[in-house]
């Protein structure tokens, strides 16, 4: 997965262990989360208002969705979510609250 390789550095310095999955496919895209990023991409959530109860329980959790379900979040609950990064399909992010723990790597070879 090209778009999962794009993600994987901002990955790999944001979360140690695992990604959260908003709606994504128990499948897909884990086998390519595991490859690029030696992270384990987490049983999907399905709705918003398991979200919430997710990130509430969670809050320094990042999460990986598609950029349309992103968008929905976004209108949904506006200032809620900060997107970390996206590429093509999916999008990275994590709470607003959770913003300044992100780490960029701005310094390139």
């Amino acid at each position: 997965s090209v778009s999962v390789r794009q993600l994987a550095p901002a990955i790999r310095r944001n979360a140690p262990y695992m990604v959260g999955n908003y709606r994504l496919t128990a499948w897909n895209p884990r086998n390519a989360v595991i490859f690029y990023t030696d992270r384990f991409l987490f049983e999907p959530v399905r709705s918003a208002e398991e979200l919430m109860v997710w990130t509430e329980a969670l809050p320094d959790w990042t999460w990986l969705t598609t950029t349309d379900e992103f968008k929905k979040l976004v209108e949904e609950f506006p200032g809620k979510f900060y997107l970390i990064t996206a590429y093509d399909k999916y999008a990275y992010f994590t709470l607003e609250q959770n913003r300044e723990n992100i780490r960029y790597d701005f310094h390139r070879p």
